[in-house]
């Protein structure tokens, strides 16, 4: 497309502007002169046309002065032409450039129209100084930055690049609801419980340090028709391939031997806890043909019944042949081995706080999951169990939760490390409605491919991004695509030289010319190059924005909350003023059996030297602890 340069434009603009004022002073010494009848003082015209005589335009200035007092009434009205003159003539030139730049401009989109959104954008979207979770800052910080809608967050950011110091330490100093952190190396708990004691109950939850609150999951099952579907969901959450590993039979089998031994522990045993499970499991006195056997002939129900779960699952052990009930067992030990740790054991083994109160407790809670970066890969799977059970709870009754249920964030940095969740991906696209928020935050998208899968849904679900410089170029260039592209305008000069040293022509004048191409708006290399101080923001229906980086240590009010955390030594001592009471469990109302009688026959049939081959000492180890422990339960219909 060929235009005038944009400095050609302004020059013509200028000089119409300019030819106006002149016609203008002309029109005014004109009609001065006529009203004056062309006196001879007035001096000489510079032309004559028939008996009209022409007076230069800059007279009307000069006699302006001159006649103001002799002919007052010609010198204004003059006046009035002159400026009526120069008013009309200056309209139609400003609607002249008006249609240029309209006429401009319609191409100015031809190939796309992203830019980056302003302040004014910026706070109609509700993301300027409000309350929420802190993102950023704008106007060189004099504005802060906050998301504070029902939707999810997702933050892309590398590792050492400020995602901690700013939105995560930042919201945990502002956010004024229930929060749970996911932090590691404790870092948030040193830096924000101490504010976030002052309105909540803070609880420090770190499965390797003995000061740690304690948080027993067996405690949240309910009991009835959907015990088993809870235990089923616990133990999924504890045996779950690890990250390249796909669900084989030994991951299946496991599980459902933890399950029966979860429900074996929950009915029969004192100590109800996941270290109890383990002890089991691995308990040198018995072999695990007499753990199945004892778990046949357990009377888990009132009146003496085998719980039928936990009958099937023992049946289907001690049917198996000896190779693969080796393998199972051996899985299911590895899985539950971190729970022989004496620390651990101990901190799954009561619940000084329950998952109720996130929500439903009189005070807001502030639950802290920290752990080492080397033990994380371990307690993880104990984590995603807790959080889980959460959600479960809170999905489970959406009238109470909406009517009573307060605000609950979860603020999972490093998300990807807690493994895959799929009732929290499965839960995003509903959390919201339960007064559920999740802030997702990753060192990149790869990651939550690798752990979910290159067809997840959870970035589909965020309602906000925030996006800070990445040196990983596939992440550079998707975040280029979904910027989207800009039309911009690039001028092009050409100058005509001489042919030669006889040419006598000279140079031709130089054109300019413009025309409109297409680019991104950030193209990959500028992603990656980005201000370390700068952040892309991404919100739904809205225009990216670029925004600043906040540091909490930076800002003043923020740097003045930070004070030490509550002492764990007090955990138990009433040093946590909001702290709530524990409600009831069924579970601690169950009597538990002594199984002592049972352990010594299994001992003593052991010792039994038997001509029986071992397949048929297996088939009928259960039948003879049933007969000689409680001869009634022989009627039980074991499948």
């Amino acid at each position: 497309m060929m235009r005038l340069s944009t400095s050609k434009r302004q020059n013509l603009q200028m000089l119409s502007f300019g030819l106006v004022f002149i016609v203008g002073a002309q029109v005014a010494t004109q009609f001065i002169a006529r009203s004056l009848k062309f006196s001879p003082s007035l001096g000489s015209p510079f032309a004559i046309l028939g008996e009209t005589l022409i007076y230069p335009f800059y007279k009307f200035f000069s006699w302006s002065s001159e006649f103001q007092h002799t002919y007052p009434q010609a010198i204004n009205e003059a006046s009035l032409y002159f400026g009526i003159t120069v008013l009309v003539g200056a309209g139609v030139v400003a609607a002249l450039r008006l249609l240029d730049d309209k006429s401009l401009n319609r191409g100015a989109d031809t190939y796309g129209s992203a830019r980056f959104g302003t302040g004014r954008e910026l706070k109609e979207a509700g993301l300027l100084g409000g309350g929420g979770i802190v993102l950023g800052q704008f106007n060189k910080g004099k504005e802060v930055v906050t998301y504070s809608g029902e939707g999810h967050v997702l933050i892309t950011a590398p590792t050492r690049s400020g995602k901690t110091v700013g939105p995560v330490i930042g919201t945990a100093l502002t956010y004024p609801h229930s929060v749970i952190f996911y932090d590691l190396k404790g870092e948030l708990w040193d830096a924000t419980a101490g504010f976030r004691a002052q309105f909540s109950y803070p609880i420090y939850f770190n499965p390797f340090n003995e000061k740690s609150a304690r948080f027993n999951p067996l405690r949240e099952v309910p009991h009835g028709i959907n015990e088993v579907k809870e235990v089923r969901n616990i133990v999924s959450d504890l045996v779950a391939p690890g990250e390249g590993e796909k669900e084989d039979h030994w991951i299946r089998a496991a599980r459902t031997l933890i399950e029966g031994l979860v429900l074996h522990v929950l009915y029969s045993e004192k100590d109800k806890t996941l270290g109890q499970v383990a002890k089991l499991l691995f308990d040198p006195t018995q072999t695990p043909e007499q753990l199945f056997a004892l778990m046949l002939s357990t009377p888990h129900m009132e009146g003496g019944g085998v719980h039928i779960e936990v009958a099937q699952v023992a049946r289907a052990m001690l049917d198996m042949a000896p190779n693969e009930q080796s393998g199972v067992v051996s899985t299911a030990r590895q899985h539950l081995s971190i729970y022989r740790d004496p620390v651990v054991a101990q901190s799954v083994s009561e619940s000084d706080f329950a998952l109720e109160d996130l929500q439903f407790g009189k005070h807001p809670v502030s639950l802290y999951f920290c752990v080492n970066t080397d033990g994380m890969a371990a307690i993880s799977p104990l984590f995603r169990v807790i959080l889980n059970q959460l959600l479960r709870r809170i999905s489970s009754d959406f009238k109470r939760t909406k009517k009573e249920g307060r605000a609950l964030l979860m603020m999972l940095d490093e998300f990807p490390q807690l493994g895959k969740m799929a009732f929290v991906e499965q839960g995003l696209a509903y959390l919201a409605g339960y007064n559920v928020q999740v802030v997702a935050i990753t060192q990149s998208e790869g990651q939550l491919k690798r752990i979910y899968g290159q067809h997840h849904t959870i970035s589909d679900n965020m309602l906000v991004r925030l996006h800070y410089a990445t040196q990983e170029e596939r992440e550079a260039e998707a975040l280029s695509r979904a910027l989207g592209t800009t039309t911009r305008v690039i001028s092009t000069k050409s100058k005509t030289k001489k042919k030669g040293v006889f040419d006598t022509t000279g140079s031709r004048p130089s054109t300019e010319n413009e025309q409109h191409i297409s680019r991104r708006l950030l193209t990959a290399d500028e992603i990656m190059c980005l201000d370390q101080n700068k952040a892309i923001l991404r919100a739904v229906n809205q225009r990216a924005f670029l925004i600043e980086k906040l540091r909490y240590f930076e800002h003043p009010v923020l740097r003045e909350r930070i004070i030490p955390p509550p002492p764990l030594e007090d955990r138990n001592k009433g040093a946590y003023r909001f702290r709530p009471k524990l409600r009831d469990c069924y579970w601690d109302s169950l009597q538990y059996i002594d199984f002592d009688e049972m352990r010594a026959i299994l001992r003593e049939m052991d010792e039994k030297k038997s001509d029986d081959s071992p397949e048929k000492q297996r088939e009928h180890v259960d039948e003879e602890v049933v007969e000689r422990v409680n001869p009634q339960y022989v009627s039980v219909d074991v499948p």
